[in-house]
């Protein structure tokens, strides 16, 4: 079932997943201890970790929502960045795991694992929440939320360290993430040929 036939509650409920996914691993992103910051500028963003979900429950407030909701919003957000906390170990080993289905795992593979740990413990907790538990058989839909917030995190992750792209670096991405779309969309177009 696609996102466009289910009913708005529904619809509401995974995109208010989506936001708190954006949030935490942002705040996850900020207190990172491998983070290759200044130790002033670490300190710095462990106290601007703290004001990220301000942010969004002022922007909630300034958009006319309801008290009650902005407490449940400031509820929601504690639970998910305690809980996705907590899950770093298991997300780890999880990673670990998917990523050596395909090949023995070497040193560089556990480094990569590790400098993706909170987009991907993120990205697990999400689609556990997104599909209600029910995972099994929804790879395409971890794969693509997997995708995303991993851009998102590398991006952030590259400006928090002080990176810079040029713009040959940011084609070079672009046309990267192109092609990986375009292979996506290619292994679920036949997911679905052979459904049918």
């Amino acid at each position: 079932m696609g996102l466009n036939e289910m009913v708005q509650l529904e619809q509401d409920r995974i995109l208010n997943e989506l936001i708190l996914a954006g949030i935490t691993v942002i705040m996850l992103t900020l207190e990172a201890p491998d983070l290759r910051i200044n130790r002033d500028f670490k300190e710095y963003f462990r106290l601007l970790k703290d004001e990220v979900p301000k942010a969004h429950l002022t922007q909630l407030k300034e958009m006319g929502i309801e008290k009650k909701h902005v407490k449940l919003w400031k509820k929601l957000i504690e639970m998910r960045y305690d809980e996705y906390l907590q899950d770093r170990l298991k997300a780890r080993s999880a990673a670990m795991e998917y990523d050596s289905r395909k090949k023995d795992l070497t040193s560089k593979d556990l480094d990569n694992i590790h400098l993706f740990l909170p987009a991907f413990t993120v990205a697990v907790g999400c689609h556990h929440h997104i599909c209600r538990g029910k995972t099994e058989g929804k790879d395409l839909a971890f794969k693509y939320l997997m995708k995303k917030l991993a851009r998102f995190y590398t991006m952030m992750r590259a400006a928090m360290e002080g990176g810079h792209l040029t713009p040959i670096g940011r084609a070079r991405i672009a046309t990267r993430h192109f092609v990986n779309d375009v292979k996506d969309w290619w292994e679920i177009k036949k997911k679905n040929n052979e459904k049918q």
